[in-house]
């Protein structure tokens, strides 16, 4: 067993056996540690550039001061508590982690990764224990947000989240007010999440397959949709799911048929859309077997040059 403490700076540490950090000062480069604990204090600060590994063992670490990732700065694997500030800037990642947030996480980079990433935001100071969004971040390999039910993920105007296969966000809020991505998704959902595409100035949209490769948005559990575009491509599917299904409420939802294909609305079996707002174009399929599913008009809605197939 080994302990470290209060040393104002250290650079890369490669330490074996179990090991105790706790950090008042200043760690400048990566860590790697099999067994172990790393407090980061409330007046620590830990920059990370390079690959910080914990596959050996079982490694928490408990932030209350600051990280900072920069470049193409990675941690991988191990528990990550953050009550302080989480800065992800440049290409960094987040990868095979288990990342419980009751503080802020800042996403400043045009290139972050959450790569089977586990994450909670379940922060009590719900105005300021969010995830930020200020540049592009990127949920892959089956990662996901699952949020308190005041808590906020927020994408800034100018700012991108895209999430790619099985990713998914449940519970809690999502403020849009710059572009939400469904990539080379089989069924990235929105899980009884209260979407909010507009702060009154500001709107966002939701982009179901802007790459040609086929992508599907599920929205279920009671996800509701206020304000701003969905915008379904020529091979993407926003399939609505679950007994509680979802509700789109003021949202406008552009289908996209050309040469390549036309997208769909499915609302599946048993499954009910809630609807005060416009489909144009595309594909409304109400089933996915024989039983079909249910569209809800509850407020002014437009459905225009769309095939409805029941």
């Amino acid at each position: 067993h080994r302990d470290l403490h209060s040393f104002p700076t250290r650079r890369s540490s490669d330490l074996g056996g179990t090991v105790s950090i706790d950090n008042h000062g200043t760690i400048d480069g990566t860590i790697n540690v099999g067994n172990g604990t790393f407090t980061n204090e409330s007046d620590g600060v830990w920059n990370v550039a390079g690959t910080n590994d914990f596959t050996a063992g079982t490694v928490t670490i408990d932030n209350i001061g600051t990280i900072n990732l920069s470049g193409s700065g990675a941690i991988s694997d191990g528990t990550l508590n953050n009550n302080g500030t989480l800065n992800l800037q440049g290409t960094s990642e987040l990868e095979n982690d288990t990342l419980a947030n009751a503080g802020v996480i800042d996403v400043g980079g045009t290139g972050v990764t959450f790569s089977n990433e586990s994450v909670t935001n379940t922060g009590s100071e719900v105005a300021t224990d969010i995830i930020d969004v200020t540049g592009a971040l990127t949920l892959e390999n089956a990662s996901s947000i699952i949020s308190g039910d005041s808590n906020d993920v927020t994408v800034e105007k100018g700012a991108s989240l895209t999430l790619e296969d099985t990713s998914y966000i449940k519970d809690g809020l999502l403020t849009n007010l710059g572009n939400v991505f469904v990539e080379k998704s089989a069924g990235a959902a929105f899980d009884d999440v209260d979407v909010n595409n507009t702060d009154g100035t500001n709107v966002g949209t939701i982009h179901v397959d802007t790459a040609q490769t086929p992508a599907t948005l599920i929205l279920e559990n009671g996800t509701q949709i206020s304000s701003g575009t969905i915008d379904i491509g020529d091979v993407g599917t926003l399939e609505i799911k679950s007994a509680a299904g979802a509700t789109l409420s003021g949202v406008e939802v552009d289908v996209t048929s050309d040469a390549n294909g036309t997208g769909v609305v499915q609302v599946d079996d048993g499954s009910i859309l809630k609807l005060a707002g416009t489909i144009n174009y595309g594909i409304i399929n109400d089933y996915s077997g024989l039983a079909g599913g249910t569209i809800d008009i509850i407020g002014p809605s437009t459905i225009e040059n769309a095939t409805l197939n029941k």
